[in-house]
């Protein structure tokens, strides 16, 4: 069965029918090379695409600015179903947004009306969770109880018992006091020799620790030697790279380059051309060409998902701009 999209735009609607663009993955975003082209400011150029797998037809952020909302939550990919809502926007009280609804060949086209009457009302699963919570308070009511009820039986138990043996054993219980004492005394004594024993380690783990922070130094000089293996002038244009990135794209500064692979390399192609490279943790590469003597930088972008070759980009600026 065809799976079609309704694409809301200002209050204007367009059916678009996946398969019939004949090919497994379907571009989309503000990029008129875009199988779907979207001519709005907060959609990016390569904002996002649908590709099919398993037969199955998903939608992905293509590493964009604003991202792909579903029910409020931003998502990386997800599989796509009839009756579900996507939608790109700025900021979340923005009433300007688009929206993709997804729905099915059996579902009415009728325009406006498409939107009320294919938004699947999917179950809500609030009610589950609030039964589970009842019954596992409950639970834990009972074992709770049951853990103090336990106690306490066994502590009149022990009470009953000790009143018992005080009653009948007066005599062989002073004699086990004195056992107790001797083999206390003797513990004391063994740890007085423990304690003797344990100065010379501490003395023995302080010098390890100088010699662990007389190694480390050296590891610090080398790497800062490794930030001197560019020029004056690539390190100049990385810089101001990276700084033009943060300030497209802020949450990048939110992310760890442990947990996330991403980063920036530089070359220089030509006497006057140099280029950065940017490889986001996608898999999606940018690059940056940037000529010395006017200070102007052109881009193209790689996205395996969508080709094989670099895209050309209308997005231009002057390095000097981002110098400090």
């Amino acid at each position: 069965m065809s799976v079609f999209v309704d694409l809301y735009i200002d209050n204007e609607c367009k059916r678009i029918d996946l398969d019939s663009y004949g090919k497994e993955v379907i571009s989309f975003g503000r990029n008129s090379e875009c199988d779907i082209y979207i001519s709005k400011e907060f959609v990016s150029r390569l904002h996002g695409c649908f590709y099919k797998e398993n037969g199955k037809w998903n939608i992905k952020d293509l590493e964009s600015t604003n991202g792909i909302y579903t029910s409020g939550r931003r998502i990386d990919q997800s599989e796509i179903y009839p009756g579900q809502t996507f939608e790109i926007y700025k900021k979340a009280d923005d009433k300007n947004r688009v929206r993709f609804l997804i729905g099915k060949e059996d579902v009415s086209a009728n325009g406006n009306t498409y939107g009320k009457n294919a938004i699947r009302e999917e179950s809500s699963s609030t009610p589950i969770i609030i039964i589970t919570v009842i019954v596992a308070v409950i639970l834990l009511g009972l074992i709770i109880f049951a853990f103090i009820k336990f106690s306490n039986d066994d502590k009149d138990k022990k009470e009953k018992t000790t009143t018992t043996t005080e009653v009948t054993t007066a005599s062989p219980t002073s004699a086990s006091t004195e056992e107790t004492e001797e083999t206390t005394q003797t513990t004391e004594e063994s740890t007085e020799t423990t304690q003797t024993t344990e100065e010379p380690t501490k003395d023995t783990e302080e010098t390890t620790q100088t010699t662990e922070e007389q190694t480390e130094e050296p590891s610090e000089e080398s790497g800062n030697d490794k930030s001197t293996e560019l020029s004056e002038q690539e390190q100049k244009y990385l810089d101001a790279i990276k700084k033009y990135c943060y300030l497209k794209n802020p949450a990048l500064k939110d992310m760890s380059q442990d947990d996330y692979s991403f980063g920036w390399d530089i070359q220089k192609i030509d006497e006057n051309i140099y280029e950065v490279t940017f490889r986001s943790y996608t898999g999606s590469k940018t690059f940056y060409k940037i000529d010395a003597l006017t200070g102007n930088v052109t881009t193209e972008e790689l996205v395996p998902a969508i080709s094989d070759e670099r895209m050309p980009s209308d997005d231009t600026f002057n390095i000097n701009d981002y110098i400090d």
